[in-house]
Formats: structure tokens, C-alpha cells, sequence
């Protein structure tokens, strides 16, 4: 929402060595051994992953800067505390002085190999599969071709791919993919996230994503204004302001609020979710446009279009809550009563700290 190109971490060289070391002793393949990366997922960077945290530290005293420690950080109830605070320091002391460095080393080194079986894996992947919405088909032999390792990769990408959302798919749902296409018999199936699933029949593998459930039609609910208004529908509140126009009146940016003339509006409002037929005069468009078009060109994900809440007045709807407002009512310089809408909380976005 901040139109960020980055969003920036702490993470330092210790903290690497303590994840290769726990997804080690939990059981964690090449990849997890890879650790974190220095860009990703998203849009996260960690500029300092290369760095010792004691050099940090020292940075920050010769410089007289002052820093926060989470108190959780002591807390010997987290499995990554008592690593740092009890394991690697008896294996620095009693095996090897440099474990950190070298466990650093070593996920650098996983990285390397994982990134470059997952470009051969995205190669392979365009060669076998049958793409349609929401399913992914595997040639079975043509799986079979490839040497185990690759196999386990483009089994993974092949799921994450349906699958959309955050990556979830671990060893364990790999191994079972892996077990169906290796498998004699056919008719074989296995759960994966989400309530995907995996089928196997003559033809190969399917790997199938769960339909987007249809969310249940409500509203319209009442909106208190001023004051907040519950909508349990939609997870969310929404908040809404009264104030008298002054010459330098703020007017967030952000979508996650709305302002309006409150005398170009006539009341009652009310909140609900879309229905067919929906038609809104978009704020800067010449004239109305269909929900359903504005919702996609301003990039909502299909299974969260209709979730979307509309705000209505007696005259129609005002704002899709988060996305876009009317052109109705805009606030100009003989404006003298101000109506705010803002989502406070909710799935979908936050209140920002």
C-alpha cells in the first residue's frame, strides 16, 4: 500500500547459522538448509545476513546508538533460543570456533544447488504439464525420465503452482507426490493444503486446487455515523468520522480510507457485499462503471472479489471499501462537514502502527 519496493531486515549471519542448525535437527531438506534468502520471499531483503551480529553490536556502541531487544529473545521456550544460547556455543567451544561461519557457508552453499535445480525444474515443468484453471496434469513417464532429484522439484513446483498462496507445500507433501508417481497401481491420491489434492490415473498426476468457497450473501448492515460498525461477515470494522472542513484537511492516500462531503450524501448508509448488477461512478472515470470491471483492473484476486464490502447510501454505492471510492460527494473548498471512512481492522488489511 506504500507503493515500498522493499521491505528491509535484520537478519544477521548468527541468526543464519541458528536457522541451518534447528531446520537441521528438525528434519529439514536441501532446500530448508538453504536457510533464509538474502532477497525474498516477496519483497524482503536482508543486507546484513553476511554480517556478524557482534560487529553489529560494536557499530552500534562506537557510535552510541541506541537499539531494541525483543524479550522474547530469552524466552528458552522457543527451540531457536535455546540453540543459541545452549548448543552452539558448547559447539564452539568444544568442536568447532568458527560453526557459525561455516553453518553460514553451508547455506549459501544449499542455495546454490536448490536455485539451480529449481531452473531446471521450471524447464521440465513447461515440458510436461497440461495447464487448465485451477489443475495441473503430469505426464507420468515422462516424470518418470528424470532423475530423482529433479523429480522431487518439479513435484514442488508443480503444487506451488496450483496451490497460489503461500508456500506451504513441505518434504512431507513432496515425499507423498513422489510416492503416487512412483507407485505401479493407479488410482491413488493424496491431500495437500488448502484442500487441494493430488489424483493419479492412467494418464499421470493431477494435482488439483480446491475450489475458491462462495462466500454467503449479507448486508446490508447499518452503518454507525459517526462511530464503528462490526461487520463479522467480513471480518472487519469499519470506522467513520465526522469533521469541519478546514483550509489544510488531511486526505489520506492510503486505500484503506475514504473522505467524502458529507452534505453531497444522503443518509442512511449501509454496508453489504456485492451483487450482480453492481455499478459504480468511479472517482476520476467518466461515467458508471460495472463492480465487477472496477474490482478487476484494480487487481483483486478473483476469490476475494466477492468480499469486497460496498458502502451505500440512498442513492448507491460510494465506496468499495479498500479499493475505490465514487466520484460522488468529493470533498472541495466549499465543503464544510467531512465524513471519513477508514477499515480499522479486518483479513484483508491492517490499521498500520
Amino acid at each position: 500500500e506504500a507503493g515500498a519496493h522493499a521491505i528491509v531486515l535484520g537478519h544477521t549471519r548468527d541468526d543464519q547459522a541458528e536457522t541451518v542448525l534447528m531446520r537441521l535437527l528438525t528434519g529439514a531438506g536441501p532446500r530448508g538448509l538453504a536457510a533464509m534468502a538474502p532477497r525474498g520471499p516477496g519483497l524482503r531483503v536482508r543486507p546484513l545476513l553476511a554480517i556478524p551480529r557482534t560487529r553489529i553490536l560494536a557499530y552500534l556502541s562506537d557510535g552510541g546508538h541506541s537499539y531494541c531487544t525483543d524479550p522474547t529473545n530469552a524466552d528458552p521456550a522457543f527451540l531457536r533460543n535455546r540453540i543459541r544460547e545452549r548448543i552452539l556455543p558448547v559447539i564452539e567451544r568444544e568442536i568447532r570456533p568458527s560453526a557459525r561461519r561455516t553453518l553460514a557457508r553451508e547455506a549459501l552453499l544449499f542455495r546454490e544447488i536448490t536455485e539451480h535445480l529449481d531452473a531446471e525444474a521450471a524447464q521440465a515443468l513447461d515440458g510436461l504439464a497440461q495447464r487448465t484453471e485451477g489443475k495441473i496434469s503430469l505426464a507420468r513417464e515422462g516424470l518418470l525420465s528424470y532423475d530423482r532429484a529433479l523429480r522431487r522439484c518439479v513435484l514442488r513446483a508443480a503444487a506451488r503452482e496450483v496451490l497460489r498462496g503461500p508456500d506451504t507445500i513441505t518434504l512431507v507433501h513432496v515425499e507423498a507426490l513422489l510416492e503416487l508417481i512412483e507407485s505401479r497401481s493407479t488410482g491413488g491420491a493424496a491431500s495437500l493444503p488448502g484442500g487441494a489434492r493430488a489424483v493419479l490415473d492412467r494418464e499421470g498426476l493431477s494435482i488439483i486446487r480446491a475450489p475458491d468457497p462462495a462466500p454467503s450473501a449479507w448486508g446490508p448492515v447499518p452503518l454507525a455515523v459517526p462511530g464503528d460498525t462490526h461487520l463479522e461477515a467480513a471480518g472487519m470494522v469499519l470506522r467513520s468520522h465526522v469533521e469541519d472542513a478546514v483550509p489544510q484537511i488531511s486526505v489520506s492516500t492510503e486505500r484503506s480510507q475514504a473522505v467524502f462531503d458529507l452534505d453531497g450524501l444522503r443518509p442512511p448508509f449501509d454496508a453489504r457485499s456485492r451483487r450482480p448488477g453492481d455499478r459504480l461512478f468511479p472517482f476520476g472515470a467518466p461515467g458508471s462503471r460495472k463492480v465487477q470491471d472496477v474490482l478487476v483492473d484494480a487487481h483483486v484476486p478473483r476469490g476475494r472479489r466477492d468480499r469486497v464490502v460496498i458502502v451505500e447510501d440512498a442513492d448507491g454505492i460510494v465506496w468499495l471499501a479498500g479499493v475505490r471510492r465514487s466520484a460522488r460527494a468529493p470533498v472541495t473548498g466549499g465543503t464544510r462537514r467531512i465524513l471519513r471512512l477508514e477499515i480499522c481492522s479486518g483479513p484483508a488489511r491492517e490499521r498500520p502502527s
